[in-house]
């Protein structure tokens, strides 16, 4: 009788330590972190291991400053027939007239290929520096304040290239956290 008190215990305590153990790991989950693609800490947002918080207040809308005005329309990346619409999209990108949230989705699962690179994420939510949706745009007024990536997009001399001011709009919106409002 005194035996079975003694594997009780055990099995009791046995049975608290697993539970203590597993319980820092599910809090430990449920934390969103967002890193950055090269490892390195960037001064606009989310760093290395760090936390984005995603600004409900956002003054930048994607789907009526970004989305409409520079992604959907005739001479931008869902119009053109060479692009990334039309009947036949060229690139790893897909995006269709119209369709806000697969545009959306398409932006935040992209990564640019390390040939001609750098390689990592195309949108960091709160991260600018290394979001290289930015240094992959051509400017037509200006010289691009992130520097070059990739092939600059809009490729070719029919394409419409971004303003600075709708680059800037588009940074604002990826330090907000890139929501999809």
């Amino acid at each position: 009788m005194m035996l079975s008190n003694v594997a009780a215990r055990l099995v009791g305590a046995a049975v608290l330590v697993g539970a203590a153990l597993t319980i820092p790991s599910c809090a430990s989950e449920e934390s969103i972190v967002f890193a950055v693609p090269d490892g390195g800490s960037g001064d606009f947002g989310a760093t290395s291991g760090g936390a984005c918080n995603v600004d409900p207040a956002c003054k930048v809308k994607f789907g009526k400053d970004i989305y409409t005005p520079i992604i959907d329309k005739s001479a931008g990346c869902t119009g053109m027939a060479l692009c990334h619409g039309g009947e036949d999209p060229q690139g790893d990108m897909i995006l269709k007239p119209g369709d806000a949230h697969g545009a959306y989705m398409e932006f935040l699962n992209y990564q640019l290929k390390k040939t001609p690179g750098p390689a990592g994420a195309y949108i960091v939510p709160c991260d600018k520096k290394n979001s290289r949706l930015l240094c992959n745009t051509a400017l037509s007024d200006g010289t691009n304040p992130y520097g070059p990536c990739g092939t600059l997009m809009p490729l070719g001399t029919q394409a419409t290239k971004l303003t600075k001011m709708q680059l800037d709009t588009i940074a604002e919106w990826i330090a907000c956290g890139a929501p999809e409002n």
